[in-house]
């Protein structure tokens, strides 16, 4: 377990801070606001009060040295808005704490930190400041992203309003106040007492963020420890049926994948045949999605989502969720029924299940149509974020390039966009299993994972690197974002019994 430490914000913190509000709002606001206006707000509204710093009433979370999460309160009239923003208001005086409330200042997590308690610590810091200098009141300007949490420690609505910002962008956003004292009992002994029972209880109490060793789906909303809780007591249910392949004759699903969206819904994927002559009258092997409620395990929409591309055995599906977008990428394998040639495609659908353009080839292993080269199990991960809204693809490949022969496989990648065209980067060698060349060697297995807090995505693969053939060890490289540069060499992850000994093996 990881403790969160909060403590007071310094004029040094501000570019960590600012680049903290900046992947928070990108991120977490994306539901509930448009590019245009998430922009706007980031340029004229969004970023440090440096005079709270000054005042010493803001605060910063911290876990292992990193930034997770930033928010403060004020005893000045200023309600939102950063140095530069265009909202400020005189701030020359003091608040009145009798009759004017405190305000709650500039509340930012970082996204992968999100729903774990972060905002509801920092907000507990704040009450027991503002209550310790006699304040009674609270109020802030929430987003409509952060209305549900200031709510839910409550804050009751005052006013819907939107705010007109220099370039014409309207930004909705929500008035609201907390009676943290009540009138009559706001007395010194009484003051003194509330804000040592709240100090004292965070001490007791520490704020801790759930181990991330086991994935259990891709989910930018609910963290993994809510996930385990409810498999802990038993919230999931029974084990439910998700693929209806029919009765057919050698009917079949397998090959497995899930990610999870904004909206409480998986999306689970699988390579399966309905049998000869049900789909379309064709045989062909398809990838087929289905909708889940994450709560109660009800099936959603259509009986199926038939993806993939005729004429060829679909299989190996990879799917993951774009928070940007608000939709799905699933990447497969696809072989040619009549050259043999294996390749990796991919396919966009909607939140809702709807199908976003057509199938897009991604890989080109070897000459075209020469079944000797191959791509094959293929993984996905997105960046999640406005600036960077790519996708990384990776996959096992035989190719041609690079002084590689037939039957070396090595993990290749591809970054792909759909900002307006779908955008392809170049092809991306990242394993180096052996001397090129040298069909002895080989990489298989790979999997990836995108870190918004250092922008960088790793790859990990099964790699037989030995000149004795057949000792098979992890390996992991890290690729910077929206580049084809890496952050290092590869990396040998495990080290499984003796070196050069092909009794032992990771797998």
């Amino acid at each position: 377990m990881k403790s969160i430490h909060i403590r007071l914000a310094t004029l040094a913190d501000v570019p960590n801070l600012n680049q903290l509000i900046i992947e928070s709002v990108q991120h977490l606001n994306a539901p509930d606001y448009t590019p245009v206006q998430i922009n706007s707000a980031l340029k004229y509204i969004y970023g440090i009060d440096s005079q709270l710093i000054v005042d010493g009433t803001y605060y910063v979370a911290e876990m292992n040295g990193r930034f997770v999460g930033c928010g403060g309160w004020s005893k000045r009239r200023t309600l939102f808005g950063g140095d530069a923003a265009t909202t400020r208001q005189d701030d020359a005086d003091l608040l009145n704490p009798e009759v004017d409330p405190a305000k709650i200042r500039a509340f930012f997590v970082h996204p992968f930190y999100a729903r774990q308690g972060i905002g509801r610590a920092i907000m507990a810091v704040c009450e027991a400041a503002a209550v310790r200098v006699g304040f009674r009141q609270l109020e802030l300007m929430a987003t409509l992203t952060g209305e549900p949490l200031y709510a839910a420690t409550g804050f009751k609505v005052v006013e819907r309003l939107a705010v007109e910002l220099p370039d014409s962008v309207s930004f909705p956003g929500v008035r609201m106040v907390k009676t943290i004292v009540q009138p009559h009992a706001a007395n010194a002994k009484w003051q003194k007492s509330a804000a040592l029972f709240v100090m004292l209880l965070l001490m007791v109490v520490t704020v801790l963020a759930p181990h991330t060793g086991t994935v259990i789906a891709e989910n930018p909303q609910i963290s993994e420890a809510v996930a385990i809780q409810k498999a802990v007591e038993g919230t999931l249910g029974e084990n439910f049926l998700i693929s209806e392949m029919g009765t057919a004759e050698n009917v079949f699903a397998r090959d497995t994948a899930v990610a999870h969206n904004q909206e409480n819904e998986f999306l689970v994927v699988w390579a399966g045949n309905l049998g000869w002559n049900v789909i379309e009258n064709d045989s062909d092997q398809y990838i087929f999605a289905r909708r889940v409620n994450d709560q109660t395990g009800e099936l959603l929409g259509v009986n199926y989502i038939k993806i993939g591309v005729t004429n060829q055995l679909n299989s190996q599906p990879d799917v993951t969720y774009n928070m940007v977008d608000d939709e799905y990428f699933i990447v497969w394998t696809a072989a040619h029924l009549s050259t043999g040639e294996h390749e990796i495609y991919g396919q966009r659908l909607t939140k809702d299940g709807e199908l976003v353009g057509v199938p897009l080839r991604l890989s080109q292993m070897g000459p075209e149509g020469n079944s000797h080269y191959a791509a094959m199990q293929p993984a996905v991960s997105h960046t999640t974020g406005f600036l960077d809204n790519n996708y990384l693809v990776v996959w096992v490949g035989d190719n041609n390039a690079d002084s590689l022969v037939n039957d070396e496989f090595e993990i290749f990648g591809r970054y792909v966009n759909f900002n307006n065209d779908p955008i392809l980067s170049e092809t991306i060698r990242i394993s180096q299993t052996g001397p090129d060349g040298d069909t002895n060697y080989a990489a298989a297995e790979p999997d990836l994972v995108y870190d918004m807090l250092t922008k960088q995505f790793m790859v990990v693969w099964r790699g037989d690197t030995s000149e004795q053939v057949g000792e098979w060890e992890i390996y992991g490289r890290i690729l910077h974002t929206n580049s084809t540069a890496f952050a290092g060499q590869q990396v040998r992850l495990t080290h499984m019994g003796t070196d050069s000994a092909t009794g032992y093996d990771a797998v």
